[in-house]
């Protein structure tokens, strides 16, 4: 388990120790990690990993279970979203459910289309859901 830090590139499958992402990045859904830094543009298939800091545009076109959450710009989601604790600035689109039982500190845009479980959401501008399960969220 390694360090890795690219421009413009593609992350391989395997287990990092950090991986920061400069300019256009992607990664295959078998890549993990202690820590990810995304500056720029990332696009992931799914995340499994440890601490997430984000500043630009960062896309999970699946599931994403990480430790913390940090940083601005924008967070798309394709599925559910699992993290310790999330402090983020600027758009959060998730089309599962957000679970972070740490809590949640948001700036901006939270849109989800499930239900959010939470020990606080401390919130600084506009919570939209887009339906809700008739049992909540699981």
């Amino acid at each position: 388990m390694g360090n890795i830090t690219m421009v413009d590139g593609h992350v391989p499958d395997g287990s990092y120790q950090n991986v920061t992402a400069n300019g256009s990045c992607s990664c295959d859904a078998g890549m993990r990690f202690d820590g990810l830094r995304a500056r720029g543009s990332f696009d992931a298939m799914g995340l499994d990993g440890g601490n997430v800091h984000c500043e630009g545009r960062l896309v999970c076109r699946g599931d994403m279970h990480v430790n913390r959450i940090s940083g601005h710009g924008e967070l798309h989601v394709g599925g559910d979203l699992r993290c310790s604790a999330l402090d983020f600035t600027g758009k959060i689109i998730v089309q599962g459910d957000v679970m972070c039982p740490g809590g949640m500190t948001v700036r901006g845009l939270l849109r989800n289309r499930s239900c959010i479980v939470t020990r606080y959401l401390d919130m600084q501008g506009r919570w939209t859901r887009t339906s809700c399960a008739p049992n909540g969220c699981g």
